[in-house]
């Protein structure tokens, strides 16, 4: 195969320029040429495209090959230039070669042509390369100096004898001598004083003749002013001898302060009362106190290498954590409650503060989390949390429930109030205690209803199903007294992770679509079953395989064909006659259980009935009691301001109030509770505030209070449920949260909670 090759021609003869290119391709090249024969012709040529060689007639009628050579001296480019001439005298061509040139032909021999033309590439090549290795030493001699000096320790080159042959920058702005001081004078002198006249025990060079290895120790250099890490290591001349020394000394007079301060801190973390315990951000720990080991149950040894969810109760939902790696996400810290799981399996409750820990450059490298086992505290504390959920309802459900609870707060509390003024005996006490007794059912089913407004919201707990849909059938049984409902439960169900309110939703529509499908009365058959399901049941559905509780719905009414079971869980899919068949909140209900990861289908004939089958994975946790409430009417004399943009609801809670003993101010909305805590700052001690209000809502109307006085006590109040937006602000750092309507009981036990 040619080889290509750019060949500039200088020759004025056309014919003759022929017979060089055929004597070139003939010797395997394939050139690419351009022939000139003028001085202009070959500047041009030569500043407009590279050349491999330059084949030049001597004689032109223009100029001649000694013109040409100088050319190319003066464009400053290296490039073989072989004559190539009919007659040229040996005088001639001798002028040429010191001129310039690196070869010359006859034309009557162009035989020499390729071999020369060979010869002076590769001699050109060798050129190049040769210049650009010493460019390379040169730079590199640049390259070493500016390292050398651009290093920020003070460092040495030194010989056998302890001489300085070279000092960088950094010795001579530590010693405050200049280079060429510095060079000829011994190491010693300079680090140990002048005065010193041999080598400081210790010395690492010392060890390095005799070790004949690089040496390191820390020594304190009187001379520079701290401790510095020494490093000596040795530079070998071909025969394995020891030629010079590189000595390098590190200042670590900080290093070492900063051990000795973090010797003080570990020691004081060591000995706190607190559990403390270092995580990666990976969550993986690093590092325990005794006090932490002493309330989890393990020993350090145990800790060290484990991911912090192993900590973990079960008792919290997924949004709990994801919260607290939001916080943590942003920079910030995060504070708050949870609960633990010791060793031996026992639960505690914990006040947690989780702190970034960040490097010099800001970035999050660890997180501290300190504990505090407040678990005699939690103890203490009366919690009401009704979990019971209307979820089919929607979210329609929680405005009205909402309303509802307020319009049963003005009956409740003026019941409450009259009661307090009303003797036993008296003929309208009992009617009294009967209204106080009926909202109290009304409140119970609002709150029921109020779990409707978190639809895509999961609070996992550990829950027993039987209990569960016990409660959530008999809640229907009382509402459809022609369905007849029969259970049949697992004798020890396995527990199950669920959100409670969902699944009640599920349960609800199942039953509705059942109650549908039997106009005119039937039978609902419940049942609950452990089972441990195989791969080859579980891959269809892309669930794993394992332990699952599976809870049945057979109803004895129409049944559905294929057509409607194969629609019968898509969105909005109803069939036309409304009141038969399945209804909308199937399609719900599928989602649900699938963001359960567990399985959900039908089976059904037309005429037999149908059966819904779900299956939820098991668990290991054991399931959460519910709390129930209770308390005593207990009194105060406290100054309280009272929120509400509801003018009943404000008036009310205004008397029992001040029928509690407590000095009262009332506003109607956010921005006006502002101004009134503002002047009276000092002389209020509790707030209580309503969550929705339409001039400034009870979160921003918190976030302005708690920006006058950071530790302003407040209790939150709504006709809605803690979760959703009320949990959000609870979060925020409210004390308390009151559900609406509440009684003076109620009314008078949360507030002694807040103000103690």
């Amino acid at each position: 195969m040619s080889k290509p090759l750019r060949v500039l021609l200088v020759e004025d003869s056309e014919d003759d320029a022929m017979l060089l290119l055929r004597s070139l391709r003939k010797g395997g090249y394939e050139p690419e040429y351009e022939r000139v024969d003028t001085a202009g012709a070959m500047r041009k040529a030569l500043t407009e495209k590279p050349w491999d060689v330059i084949l030049c007639d001597y004689k032109l009628p223009q100029f001649d090959g000694l013109a040409a050579i100088a050319l190319l001296k003066e464009a400053g480019i290296d490039l073989p230039f072989i004559i190539v001439s009919g007659t040229i005298g040996e005088e001639t061509a001798v002028a040429a070669m010191r001129a310039g040139a690196h070869d010359y032909i006859m034309k009557d021999n162009l035989s020499r042509l390729v071999p020369a033309v060979e010869r002076e590439l590769k001699e050109a090549r060798s050129r190049t390369e040769r210049r650009q290795a010493e460019a390379l030493i040169i730079q590199s001699r640049k390259d070493w100096e500016g390292i050398f000096q651009a290093i920020s320790h003070p460092t040495l080159i030194l010989d056998p004898r302890h001489l300085i042959i070279d000092a960088n920058k950094a010795v001579a702005c530590a010693s405050g001598l200049s280079r060429g001081e510095l060079i000829g004078r011994r190491c010693y002198e300079i680090f140990h004083g002048g005065d010193a006249v041999s080598p400081p025990e210790g010395c690492p060079m010392e060890k390095l003749l005799t070790s004949g290895r690089a040496e390191t120790v820390d020594m304190e250099m009187e001379a520079l002013g701290g401790v510095f890490l020494v490093s000596c290591t040795p530079v070998l001349d071909g025969q394995g001898r020891i030629e010079k020394i590189i000595h390098i000394a590190t200042d670590i007079t900080e290093r070492i302060r900063a051990d000795e301060e973090r010797m003080r801190l570990v020691t004081a973390i060591e000995q706190c009362a607190e559990g403390i315990y270092l995580a990666g951000t990976d969550w993986i720990i690093q590092y325990a106190n005794p006090a932490f080991e002493r309330m989890i149950g393990y020993e350090k040894a145990e800790l060290v290498g484990w991911h912090t969810r192993r900590l973990k109760s079960g008792r919290h939902d997924r949004a709990f954590y994801t919260a607290i790696r939001n916080t943590l996400a942003q920079g910030e810290v995060w504070s708050g409650r949870a609960i633990n799981c010791r060793k031996d399996g026992s639960l505690f409750d914990v006040e947690v503060t989780v702190t970034p820990v960040r490097d010099r450059s800001g970035k999050v490298i660890n997180y501290v989390a300190i504990h505090r086992d407040i678990s005699n505290e939690v103890r203490l504390e009366k919690q009401l949390n009704q979990a019971q959920k209307l979820e089919a309802v929607g979210t329609l459900a929680g405005g009205i429930a909402h309303d509802f609870n307020n319009l049963l707060m003005g009956i409740l509390g003026y019941a409450s109030l009259m009661l307090l003024d009303t003797d036993e005996n008296h003929p309208h006490y009992k009617k009294l205690k009967a209204i106080e007794t009926q909202v109290q059912s009304g409140a119970d089913l609002t709150r029921q209803l109020l779990g409707v407004a978190r639809i895509g919201r999961y609070e996992v707990k550990p829950t027993d199903l039987n209990e569960l849909i016990h409660k959530t059938a008999s809640l229907f049984g009382r509402t459809k007294k022609e369905i007849r409902i029969h259970e049949k439960y697992e004798a020890s169900p396995w527990t199950v992770d669920c959100d409670r309110g969902q699944i009640e939703q599920v349960l609800l529509n199942l039953f509705v679509n059942a109650w549908q499908a039997m106009p005119g009365g039937g039978e609902i058959y419940l049942e609950t079953r452990n089972f441990n399901l195989d791969e080859n049941y579980t891959k269809p559905f892309s669930v794993v395989q394992g332990r699952y509780v599976r809870i049945s719905v057979t109803d004895t009414g129409v049944g559905m064909d294929e057509k409607t079971r194969e629609r019968i869980f898509d969105p909005f899919f109803t069939t036309k006659e409304m009141g038969r068949g399945t209804g909308l909140g199937l399609a719900s209900a599928y989602g649900i259980v699938k963001g359960h990861a567990g399985i959900i289908n039908v089976y059904s004939e037309r005429g037999h009935g149908t059966t819904f089958n779900i299956c939820l994975p098991a668990s290991n946790a054991e399931a959460i009691a519910e709390a129930e409430p209770s308390g005593n009417i207990i009194t105060g004399n406290e100054t309280v301001l009272i929120v509400d943009d509801e003018p009943t609801v404000l008036n009310v809670a205004a008397e029992m109030l001040k029928g509690l003993g407590y000095q009262v101010m009332a506003a109607g909305g956010g921005r006006q509770a502002i101004e009134i805590y503002k002047a009276n700052h000092g002389k209020i001690d509790l707030v209580i505030l309503d969550m929705i209000m339409p001039d400034m809502g009870g979160g921003e109307t918190y976030l302005a209070l708690k920006a006058i006085t950071p530790g302003v006590k407040v209790i939150l109040s709504s006709g809605y449920s803690i979760n959703g937006e009320a949990e959000t602000i609870m979060d925020q750092g409210v004390q308390a949260f009151l559900q609406k309507p509440f009684d003076m009981a109620g009314l008078a036990r949360k507030i002694r909670d807040v103000l103690g």
